[in-house]
């Protein structure tokens, strides 16, 4: 039986105009010039030191016009940060609030590639949708896809290294330059990210379990999905630690750009 997740955690924003792509070249750590309609990816606009203010899932349905999906309480950052340049560029900033966000998760079939369609978050696979949609949990999902959505706490706490963006080709070190660039590139080819992420997924358990000072920062978790799953940052002698019973597993999203 499939499952109908209902996103209201999530919120989009539209950035629309000739010039789009090239305000998102200039901000994104991902390569955006390559996006053809209908790709999309997990990527990053981050401060001149390289932290991170915002992650976000990025998609287009035409040259342009690109959508931007983050949590909502971290919306505003990243309205603030286009709606600065969109007059350089000729461009339209505004918050899409037509649609409401559903996602179908086909039976035994959790990691297959996503896309969107009329603001549906859908799986390849079609399915007849139920009648009611079952709220569930979502995050697991995204997790294992390297999709760490920063809240407005998280924004400025790390750099997208530290997040993994790099795993999951939400990083380019061949694009040139964007806001951050020189620090993230100079981290990454002097091998000197300090932390790294760890994804592992294992029996329910508690928070409390979870954050054990040996296993790193935690900064993700599910525990309503099966198995529960979390994330961790760790630091070099911390590497490969994951609670009792619990394995690490690695991040799945790592095509570029993907269809959707």
């Amino acid at each position: 039986m499939s499952q109908l997740f209902q996103l209201s955690q999530y919120g989009r924003l539209v950035l629309e105009g000739n010039k789009a792509v090239d305000l998102l070249h200039g901000q994104c750590s991902a390569e955006v010039r390559k996006m053809n309609p209908g790709q999309h990816i997990f990527t990053s606009i981050n401060n001149i030191k390289g932290r991170t203010l915002a992650t976000f899932l990025l998609w287009c349905d035409r040259a342009d016009r690109f959508y931007l999906e983050t949590l909502k309480d971290n919306l505003p950052t990243l309205q603030t940060i286009l709606a600065k340049y969109s007059p350089l560029y000729r461009c339209q900033v505004l918050e899409d609030e037509s649609l409401g966000y559903l996602a179908l998760n086909p039976e035994n079939k959790p990691h297959n590639p996503v896309r969107y369609q009329h603001g549906w978050l859908r799986f390849w696979q079609e399915q007849a949708l139920p009648a009611e949609p079952l709220t569930q949990s979502w995050l697991a999902c995204d997790l294992k896809r390297g999709w760490i959505f920063l809240s407005a706490a998280q924004s400025e706490q790390y750099i997208p290294l530290w997040l993994g963006l790099d795993l999951t080709d939400g990083i380019s070190f061949t694009k040139g330059c964007y806001t951050g660039q020189e620090v993230i590139a100079r981290l990454h080819y002097r091998g000197k990210a300090k932390q790294r992420p760890t994804l592992a997924e294992g029996p329910s358990s508690t928070i409390e379990h979870l954050q054990q000072p040996e296993l790193g920062q935690l900064i993700a978790y599910d525990l309503a999905s099966s198995p529960a799953c979390a994330l961790w940052l760790q630091r070099a002698e911390q590497q490969g630690q994951t609670p009792k019973g619990w394995q690490i597993i690695n991040f799945q999203d790592s095509e570029k750009p993907h269809d959707g």
